[in-house]
C-alpha cells in the first residue's frame, strides 16, 4: 500500500525559546532543568491541549477508558517526557549522571561480525542515546529518515552536543542506495518503524485498531541480507536507563508486512508495560 497522507510533522513542541531556556539550565544541573519542567508540562497540558490529543487517544486506550484533557496521567506521560528529552541532552552534551545499562550487546556483535545489521528503535525513552550507544561497536553509521525540525533548534542542539557523530538523512532515494551500501560494508543502519511519514505502508492491528505501519527498513533489509534487531531505551529510575533488546526480524523469511506487524506487537508489549514512555502526540490511528 502507499499513502501520501502524513499526519506527523518530525517538529519539536517546545520552540527554539523554550529549548534554549532549558539548555541553559542544563549547564547548572538538572534538577533545575526538573523544576521548569514540572511548570511546562502544566502549561503544556491546560493552553495547549489540541497538541496532547494524540497522547489522550493513546493512554484512552491503553487503560481502557477515556483520558481527560486534565487527566493525572496526561500530565505524567507529558512529564515523562520531558524528563527523557532533557535526560538526552544531558547525556549528548557529554555529562555523565546518565547512566545506560546496555543489553543489546550480546546480540548485535556475533550479528556485526557476519556483516550489516538494521537496528530499528521507536519513539521511546530516550531513543536518541540508543543511536549513540552504537557507536562504540566501531562501525560505520547511518540513519536515514525525515528531518524537518526547525533549522535553528537543530543549529542550537548541534552546538550543545559533544556525544554522537551519527550522520542523519533527510530522506529520499538517494538516501536509500546509502543505506544498502552501508549495509553491505557491515555498517549499521538506525531507524525508526513506529511512525508512518509517507511511501509504502502495512496495516497492522496496535493497541486493537489498525495503524499505517512504514515497511522501507524491512525491504531495506532483505535486499541486502541484513538482519533486524529490534531496541528500545527504557527509563527505570532517576538517571538511569536500560537499552533492551525486544527480539530480533528475519526480513529473509517473512514479507514486510509481516515483519511490520511483528515489530508492532513487540512495541505494543512495552508500550502496556511503561504507557509513560511511548511518547506520541498526533492521531496515531487516524
Amino acid at each position: 500500500m502507499e499513502n501520501k497522507k502524513i499526519g506527523w510533522t518530525g517538529k519539536s513542541l517546545g520552540g527554539y525559546f523554550g529549548n534554549l531556556c532549558f539548555f541553559k539550565l542544563l549547564k547548572i544541573g538538572l534538577y533545575p532543568a526538573y523544576a521548569l519542567l514540572v511548570f511546562v508540562a502544566a502549561y503544556f497540558q491546560i493552553f495547549r491541549s489540541p497538541k496532547c490529543a494524540g497522547a489522550r487517544i493513546f493512554l484512552s486506550k491503553v487503560f481502557g477508558k477515556k483520558i481527560g484533557a486534565l487527566s493525572p496521567r496526561l500530565y505524567k506521560l507529558l512529564f515523562s517526557f520531558g524528563v527523557c528529552l532533557l535526560d538526552r541532552s544531558d547525556y549528548l552534551a557529554g555529562n555523565d549522571r546518565i547512566k545506560i545499562s546496555d543489553e543489546c550487546g550480546g546480540i548485535l556483535r556475533p550479528l556485526l561480525e557476519r556483516g550489516g545489521v538494521v537496528v530499528l528503535t521507536a519513539h521511546f525513552g530516550a531513543w536518541a542515546v540508543s543511536a549513540v550507544e552504537l557507536e562504540k561497536f566501531g562501525r560505520e553509521i547511518f540513519m536515514p529518515g525525515a528531518d524537518s525540525e526547525n533549522p535553528k533548534l537543530r543549529e542550537l542542539e548541534r552546538k550543545e552536543r559533544v556525544r554522537g557523530k551519527t550522520r542523519v538523512s533527510t530522506g529520499g532515494a538517494p538516501d536509500n542506495i546509502a543505506a544498502y551500501g552501508v549495509l553491505k560494508r557491515g555498517g549499521i543502519v538506525a531507524m525508526h518503524a513506529d511512525r508512518y511519514a509517507g511511501g509504502r505502508f502495512a496495516k497492522v492491528d496496535f493497541l486493537g485498531s489498525p495503524v499505517r505501519a512504514p515497511t522501507a527498513a524491512y525491504s531495506l533489509a532483505r535486499a541486502a541480507g541484513a538482519p533486524i534487531v529490534q531496541t528500545a531505551c527504557v527509563r527505570e529510575s532517576l538517571f538511569s536507563y536500560r537499552l533492551v533488546p525486544l527480539g530480533t526480524i528475519d526480513a529473509s523469511a517473512l514479507s514486510p508486512e509481516k515483519c511490520a506487524e511483528k515489530f508492532m506487537s513487540n512495541l505494543e508489549k512495552l508500550a502496556r508495560e511503561k504507557p509513560y514512555q511511548w511518547f506520541n502526540f498526533y492521531d496515531f490511528w487516524e
